[in-house]
């Protein structure tokens, strides 16, 4: 019985040896099964998420989003970069995108 009551409290992770001395056999016997089946359930749901079949479509989908707005970004990093160096019209669309890169840096770093 003691060698039983080890493992569960291994098991279980309960470590008052109190509350054990209180369950029945049958109960005792329960909750042990409650706890190996719920180890079991986690490491089953984690073989399956490991498994499972990823969409490449929805993935290639994202990639090319992701390359557009790297581009953009970069593009409005352009603009920012070589900011005073061309005509006034010009000047103000870099100071535009300065400041919007600079907002969308700091909003992505929050």
């Amino acid at each position: 019985m003691d060698e039983q009551i080890s493992r569960a409290r291994r098991i279980i992770g309960i470590t008052n040896i109190d509350d054990f001395w209180k369950l029945t056999p049958f109960e005792f016997n329960d909750l042990c099964r409650g706890a190996l089946l719920a180890q079991y359930d986690d490491l089953e749901n984690e073989r399956l998420k490991s498994s499972m079949v990823r969409p490449v479509g929805l993935i290639e989908d994202i990639e090319t989003q992701n390359r557009s707005i790297e581009s953009s970004l970069f593009e409005v990093k352009d603009f920012a970069t070589n900011f005073g160096k061309e005509s006034d019209n010009i000047q103000r669309k870099q100071i535009s995108a300065k400041a919007f890169h600079d907002l969308v840096m700091e909003r992505g770093r929050e």
